[in-house]
């Protein structure tokens, strides 16, 4: 595909600024900004550590100190804005890590088969007023239908 052709391409599929902001609330406002403050300050950290890492400077801590902080500060605004505590998040990564991890520690074969996650082998259980019930072989998962 050439440059041009690209161009206006990217150009028709890009959404207009003015139609997002026109249809934002000022919660969506408050979800946007949020995210978009981890992923800055979690810019920031990782550069804090490229430059110990590959350019062998002595690690900043007091900057990674400050980088972590703003990374919480828009980590608590963010589960605010959608009503999520931070115990229950903890809670459910322990979970899936748990699921992930069965022995305890981590190996790279468990990582690989990521048995937290599961591809969802339905099998047809149930069938009820125009709802059919499947259910996960794998994981009991049930959807209806």
């Amino acid at each position: 595909m050439s440059n041009e052709k690209f161009e206006t391409m990217v150009d028709a599929l890009c959404k207009s600024g003015v139609e997002i902001v026109s249809k934002m609330s000022g919660h969506e406002a408050h979800l946007l900004h949020m995210s978009v403050g981890i992923s800055g300050e979690s810019g920031e950290l990782l550069d804090a550590i490229k430059k110990h890492v590959i350019y062998r400077k002595k690690i900043d801590i007091e900057n990674v100190i400050e980088e972590l902080g703003d990374i919480e500060f828009y980590l608590e605004g963010l589960r605010q804005g959608l009503g999520i505590k931070r115990e229950y998040i903890i809670e459910e990564n322990i979970k899936k890590l748990s699921a992930r991890y069965k022995s305890g520690k981590y190996s790279d074969e468990q990582a690989k088969s990521r048995e937290d996650k599961c591809e969802h082998l339905f099998e047809f259980l149930k069938e009820e007023n125009r709802f059919v019930t499947y259910k996960c072989n794998k994981c009991g998962y049930e959807e209806e239908r």
